[in-house]
């Protein structure tokens, strides 16, 4: 494939979940959208010893279930909801 420019338009705004929703606000439910939102998941991501729930399932969210898999193998289960 060759191209002369590239646009990756991958979404302006992370959706968060609505507070009538049981637990959205809950210490360990974090949005992805900055640098510093990785660096907070990742941080917690060391220390989980049952599972992650990733909600979304667009560029972010999979690749974000991706890189968890390929770095913790079977330490816990990861569960993609679209």
């Amino acid at each position: 494939m060759s191209y002369d420019k590239i646009c990756i338009a991958t979404g302006s705004l992370a959706k968060k979940m609505k507070t009538s929703i049981p637990g959205a606000d809950a210490k360990h439910v974090y949005t992805l959208r900055t640098h510093k939102d990785q660096e907070s998941i990742k941080k917690q991501a060391a220390e989980v010893t049952q599972g992650i729930a990733i909600i979304g399932s667009s560029f972010i969210g999979s690749e974000s279930a991706s890189a968890l898999k390929m770095q913790y193998k079977d330490k816990f289960e990861i569960h993609l909801i679209g």
